[in-house]
């Protein structure tokens, strides 16, 4: 169910209406989510053979999102450059968004956030132990191989 707004409506005043737009409001928040694929971009040459899964709900311009980007076990092609992660929603411009990422490479874990967030893509970075946040390309922190994966989470407002 769509988010309504209630603005228009006069303070102090509650009517049958109002309460009616307000129960579909809060059954917005909780309705189930809506899938989504997300993509697996790069700023040179695109990884391919890939899976990509993501779920989000959005009520108002409040979007709330998980993504996961899977190299597949045959096929996958690591492509080159820094890594990119599309979002369900294009972000508000202004104030950049921050979402948590948690790569899992070859049996180790990294954790980073994302960066820089334009549109509907979200630039992934992660904590080398030695910079405050490092790029994640194809061979950053090691060279991606099958069933590596990338995944992020967040909260955000949308355009």
């Amino acid at each position: 169910m769509a988010w309504t707004d209630l603005s228009a409506y006069t303070v102090g005043r509650f009517t049958a209406a109002m309460a009616e737009l307000l129960r579909g409001n809060f059954k917005a928040i909780g309705d189930p989510w809506t899938s989504y694929s997300p993509l697996w971009t790069a700023s040179t040459t695109n990884p391919t053979n890939y899976t990509g899964t993501g779920e989000y709900i959005q009520a108002g311009k409040l979007v709330i999102f998980k993504a996961r980007v899977t190299a597949n076990a045959a096929g996958f092609t690591a492509g080159s450059g820094t890594y990119r992660v599309s979002l369900p929603v294009a972000i508000a411009d202004g104030i950049g968004a921050r979402f948590v990422v948690g790569i899992l490479k070859s049996g180790s874990t990294y954790m980073g956030m994302t960066y820089s967030v334009s549109g509907t893509t979200a630039f992934i970075g992660y904590n080398d132990g030695t910079a405050i946040m490092a790029s994640v390309t194809n061979a950053i922190p090691s060279v991606f191989a099958a069933n590596d994966y990338i995944e992020l989470t967040g909260t955000y407002e949308a355009a």
